[in-house]
């Protein structure tokens, strides 16, 4: 497409270290045929293994579409919002697709088809697809998604309850939820694909479309299939942060089954491998929290209103000052004031600066 025409798409591309993999990455991009101008920001997190010298001939090549973002510091270790700032400001288009560097479209009509449903469904924040699944030690290709995820219903609760891989390599979404949701600091929580589609699926409805468009490389040093135990417990725990900072904003029947399923995964994924003391240690504050949603459950329907709201101080901190404080609100507040304010400042950093010159791609 020439560059007069509106850009309406931007391909938010990660990379680190995939010299193997980006190259059939760039391919699946700049193969796709659309009525619409893109461009794809293809942001290199400091690779140190020649990633970055495929991504400046795909640039040179297709000058139009390949816009590299080469980073000399790695972002993502930073933990405060930096790597997320970059690329929010970077895609400039009504709509954003998802895609790591060792992942690979292969429908050149990818997006094409989740452009046409947005375009003409304005009540939909999202659109993914069916995927394929490359397991890259066994160099086994399977189709279809995982069976985990053949019966997702795309509701908010759902991603909430069981924190769904939903392929994010297939996603196509309106750029706005992107820039308008928090920044979490990532070393407690999740801040990309997970909080994105726990966003998204919090004020909008998400599509799901049956055609097979992608292929997810699956490594085996990859974040969600780790073998390390204390890393594994450390994903857990961010998994589970995330998820509650949304199930607090739910009913409180939800939160409290939300919570049962939370010390059920963490028994299961420890007690294989017999490492029962992980598990008790993933699980401490949960029970903690557990009893006391089950203390709010029975003292809104069996006690006196001044019972509930102490109960819900309670629920809040372990620290006095700070329960006798919350105790005092909720005595003037409604039940929904132990909702989670997702911009409160302790979990999230400053607001994104959406300057138009603040990001630089490289030469």
């Amino acid at each position: 497409m020439e560059d007069s025409h509106p850009l309406l798409l931007t391909v938010c591309c990660t990379s680190y270290n995939q010299v193997d993999y980006i190259r059939q990455c760039l391919e699946g991009i700049v193969m796709q045929r659309t009525s619409f101008r893109f461009e794809a920001v293809i942001h290199d997190d400091a690779s140190t293994d020649g990633t970055q010298d495929i991504i400046r001939e795909y640039a040179e090549k297709y000058p139009a579409i390949i816009k590299p973002i080469l980073q000399q510091e790695n972002q993502f270790s930073k933990h405060d919002g930096s790597l997320r700032r970059i690329l929010i400001t970077a895609c400039k288009g009504k709509y954003t697709a998802n895609l790591e560097g060792d992942d690979y479209w292969t429908d050149p009509l990818k997006l094409q088809k989740q452009v046409d449903f947005l375009e003409s469904h304005p009540d939909y924040g999202m659109v993914r697809t069916n995927f394929s699944r490359y397991y890259q030690n066994e160099n086994r290709l399977e189709p279809g998604m995982f069976e985990s995820m053949l019966n997702m219903t795309d509701t908010h609760q759902d991603y909430i309850l069981n924190a769904r891989f939903a392929g994010p390599c297939t996603w196509v979404y309106r750029t706005e939820f992107d820039r308008n949701r928090p920044i979490f600091d990532t070393s407690r929580y999740f801040g990309g694909d997970l909080a994105l589609v726990l966003e998204i699926s919090r004020l909008s409805k998400i599509k799901y479309l049956g055609d097979n468009t992608a292929v997810y490389r699956i490594l085996g040093k990859s974040v969600s299939h780790m073998v390390s135990a204390e890393k594994t417990l450390l994903f857990l725990i961010r998994l589970k942060n995330t998820r509650l900072l949304y199930a607090k904003l739910q009913p409180l029947g939800f939160r409290m089954k939300f919570w049962a399923t939370v010390c059920r995964s963490y028994r299961n994924k420890y007690k294989s491998a017999h490492r029962y003391k992980d598990w008790f240690k993933a699980c401490a504050t949960d029970f903690y929290e557990l009893l006391f949603h089950f203390l709010i459950f029975f003292a809104h329907n069996h006690f006196p209103k001044y019972c509930s709201n102490i109960i819900q101080a309670l629920s809040i901190s372990t620290s006095p000052l700070f329960f006798l404080k919350s105790t005092l609100r909720l005595f003037n507040l409604s039940s929904a004031s132990s909702e989670v304010n997702l911009s409160s400042s302790n979990i999230i950093s400053k607001p994104i600066n959406f300057c138009e010159n603040s990001i630089q791609f490289s030469p």
